[in-house]
């Protein structure tokens, strides 16, 4: 506001003064309406649907604060002491929602070509030419990127 009272625009203030604190912002709202929303579609479910969006929806809590835990730590949101058992939540999320991974995700409608990393297969075979990360057969051969040829030492 001060800055605004100096004449200059709020776009420049905004845009190149304020930018990551007004895109951080816009991120966290983001996540707040996505918690919001969740917890309301939470509160009409129960029994086993109920349990297991309910630790999707907490796990995604906890990612969003250990992203950010710096903040939250030197703003003190957050104790040090509650912190340090963000991690290990997160763990303990994982272990009880990976039996249930791949299911969980054909019930989000995740499409199955990307349960796996194409790594996690044949490595070899994935790193054989530079795919330029493309994971489609069909599409391999359409991009060659000749390797560059090391420069010789003139002496």
């Amino acid at each position: 506001n001060s800055k605004k009272k100096k004449g200059q625009s709020l776009y420049d203030v905004w845009m190149k003064q304020e930018s990551s604190k007004v895109q951080g912002l816009a991120q966290a709202y983001g996540e707040w309406m996505a918690m919001d929303q969740s917890i309301k579609f939470l509160e009409q479910l129960d029994g086993d649907d109920k349990k297991a969006l309910k630790n999707i929806v907490q796990l995604y809590a906890l990612c969003c604060i250990e992203k950010d835990m710096g903040w939250f730590l030197t703003q003190k949101v957050l104790s040090l002491s509650k912190g340090e058992k963000v991690p290990e939540l997160i763990d303990d999320i994982c272990k009880e929602l990976g039996p249930q991974s791949l299911e969980l995700s054909k019930c989000l409608g995740i499409p199955e070509h990307l349960f796996f990393s194409p790594v996690a297969g044949d490595w070899t075979g994935f790193n054989d030419f530079d795919n330029q990360g493309e994971l489609i057969k069909e599409t391999r051969n359409l991009v060659v990127v000749p390797k560059k040829k090391k420069a010789k030492k003139v002496s």
